[in-house]
């Protein structure tokens, strides 16, 4: 630790003061009033590789590691040479958490506390899954549905070890005809593929839920009404 002068604290007081004057605090009078060394040190208000005010010990761990060996960090100013000393000293003087040693891989972030049920909930930590869009690609080919891929969807998202507790699809699960049967054969086959994942599900639902054009909407008292294909969505 190298010896500072009061010369330099009383620089650092004065120049502080002069900057409250410049920044438009009040200048009446030709009286100027010199701060004390506390009224200019706002706790924590800076990180420990930025120059500024006095820290405090209880701003972190590197805080306190500075100012244990060099009682000027934190009695009068975090001056250059404390952010030296906290870079020398702190895996990451600016705050971020260290890096884990080479060739690990962090631990995976704590499980969230809470739960969500049908009727909504709270967690600690909300995540969820979007999936959407998973119709065949042409009309009535419930053949070709593509259950493989929402099943590998659903199944990836269930290994996960942080796994969502839910998920929102966005609709859009057959293409089918109305009145044919083929809708609801679909939707069986969709159902099948999404059991891999075992938290909730909030079906939202597509156009083609109801007649498949894009200006549909279906349900009681609207235009397109209770089709057979919105029936099986339901």
């Amino acid at each position: 630790m190298k010896t500072r002068s009061l010369a330099t604290a009383a620089v650092s007081i004065l120049a502080a003061a002069s900057f409250s004057t410049a920044c438009g605090a009040p200048a009446d009078d030709d009286t100027a009033v010199v701060p004390s060394v506390d009224s200019l040190a706002t706790a924590c208000s800076h990180t420990t590789c930025t120059v500024g005010t006095r820290l405090r010990a209880s701003c972190g761990a590197c805080a306190a590691s500075v100012c244990q060996s060099d009682a000027y960090c934190c009695a009068t100013s975090w001056d250059a040479q404390c952010v030296r000393e906290a870079k020398s000293a702190c895996a990451d003087p600016c705050g971020a958490p260290a890096p884990p040693p080479t060739g690990t891989t962090p631990p995976p972030p704590p499980p969230p506390t809470g739960g969500i049920g049908n009727n909504g909930g709270t967690v600690s930590n909300l995540s969820f899954g979007i999936v959407g869009d998973t119709r065949p690609p042409s009309i009535d080919d419930t053949q070709g549905y593509p259950s493989d891929v929402i099943s590998t969807l659903f199944s990836d998202v269930e290994a996960l070890a942080d796994r969502p507790p839910f998920i929102v699809s966005t609709g859009d699960y057959q293409f089918s005809s109305s009145n044919n049967g083929e809708s609801a054969a679909q939707m069986d086959l969709y159902l099948a593929a999404r059991s891999k994942y075992s938290g909730l599900w909030f079906p939202a639902m597509g156009n083609h839920e109801c007649t498949g054009h894009t200006n549909s909407n279906c349900g009681a008292g609207t235009r397109d009404g209770v089709t057979e294909i919105y029936s099986n969505y339901l």
